[in-house]
């Protein structure tokens, strides 16, 4: 499990397992192998953790789908890379 620690910030771990099983939880509605697919592509994207865990978040609050995060992630390689999935 990687870890994000600084002096000034406290570690953040990078735990898919704990955001999938509270994302089960929160959306039963949501398609767990769907959701760890988006967070496969996230993570071999390259794609921070924190930011992934953050849009996420957002995605599962405001009733999005597994899918959004796919376009999320599109959106981000484009932004950071000037590169198209």
């Amino acid at each position: 499990m990687a870890t994000t620690q600084t002096a000034d910030k406290p570690e953040f771990r990078c735990d898919p397992s704990a955001l999938l099983d509270c994302a089960e939880r929160l959306r039963p509605d949501i398609n767990r192998r769907d959701l760890e697919g988006a967070l496969i592509n996230a993570r071999d994207t390259g794609c921070p953790w924190p930011w992934t865990f953050v849009i996420t978040a957002q995605i599962l609050a405001s009733g999005e789908t597994a899918y959004d995060l796919h376009n999320a992630v599109r959106n981000w390689r484009l932004t950071h890379t000037g590169r198209p999935s």
